[in-house]
């Protein structure tokens, strides 16, 4: 369906809150999904805090994950068309869509076809510049850490995950590295192999 764009004179953090709730997640659901800041993310919606355009690439690329698609301009100014959903009944919805949303959706729907245990994660920090920019969506399959040493790797551990260069230490203790040395992400950080789950990234795809 296409939403109408009754929010066209509101301000950025009511329009960020109108497509926050197309997802049909809380905000603080959609904190914790992302990885945002609970507070950070009232701010925006609230007006406390004005969108940075970097920050707006991410919050758009978030939206997507959840097939709520939103341009940068209608987000940031209130320009161009609304946030629409493809809740993958109508044609229409189909037929209204830009092609390069049809195409990414459609490649990550059919790299997890063809693995299913893989796990698709959008870039959140700078750590691994200029490889992968914030708002690019990679996926990971997992293997075996002694295999591909030194590889690109999404680590999840808990409720964190995390996109890094994986060194083996030991047989049971691995160290996570950005690449980047000017990011403020941690590094290296050094944890032990139970309970991580790790994926050595296969799939890259700009938004």
């Amino acid at each position: 369906m296409i939403v109408k764009n009754k929010f066209i004179e509101q301000s950025q953090g009511q329009r960020l809150k109108y497509a926050r709730q197309l997802t049909t997640l809380s905000a603080i659901d959609f904190s914790k999904t992302h990885n945002i800041a609970y507070n950070t993310l009232i701010a925006w919606e609230y007006d406390r805090r004005n969108l940075s355009q970097s920050k707006a690439t991410y919050l758009i690329s978030c939206l997507n994950t959840h097939r709520v698609f939103c341009s940068e301009d209608w987000l940031l100014s209130g320009a161009g068309h609304p946030p629409s959903v493809n809740s993958n009944t109508p044609n229409s919805t189909l037929e209204e869509m830009q092609p390069t949303e049809l195409s990414l959706f459609s490649e990550i729907d059919y790299f997890k076809k063809c693995n299913p245990n893989a796990l698709t994660v959008v870039i959140q920090d700078d750590a691994m510049l200029p490889f992968f920019e914030i708002g690019d969506y990679v996926g990971g399959v997992p293997f075996e850490v002694e295999q591909y040493n030194g590889s690109f790797c999404i680590v999840k551990d808990g409720s964190e995950t995390r996109v890094r260069r994986l060194y083996s230490i030991s047989d049971d203790e691995i160290s996570l590295v950005a690449i980047n040395s000017s990011s403020r992400a941690r590094s290296p950080v050094n944890m032990s192999l139970t309970d991580q789950q790790i994926y050595r990234i296969v799939y890259h795809r700009k938004p």
